[in-house]
């Protein structure tokens, strides 16, 4: 059984994750794109572009999937446990 420290902790790594999404998500690397222009940071992107948009995009859907599971409430988690299984 969760306490309300542990519930706590995983509702903050769920912000976290979803903050980490939002930054990543692939749409922003568009709209990055042109404010980077003439910096370094801009000349890496246009020559990588498609790499980054590649990584960017994994670790978009894989922090959005982490945050909306450690976001979810509690009675969701016990509604789709398994029987006889822990939360």
């Amino acid at each position: 059984m969760a306490t309300l420290r542990q519930e706590s902790d995983r509702r903050r790594r769920g912000y976290v994750f979803g903050l980490v999404a939002a930054l990543t998500c692939p749409c922003h690397l568009l709209l990055a794109a042109p404010l980077l222009a003439g910096t370094a940071a801009g000349a890496f992107l246009t020559e990588h572009f498609a790499t980054a948009l590649i990584l960017l995009t994994v670790l978009f859907v894989l922090s959005l999937t982490a945050a909306s599971r450690m976001l979810r409430d509690k009675s969701t988690r016990a509604e789709n446990a398994e029987p006889g299984g822990d939360l």
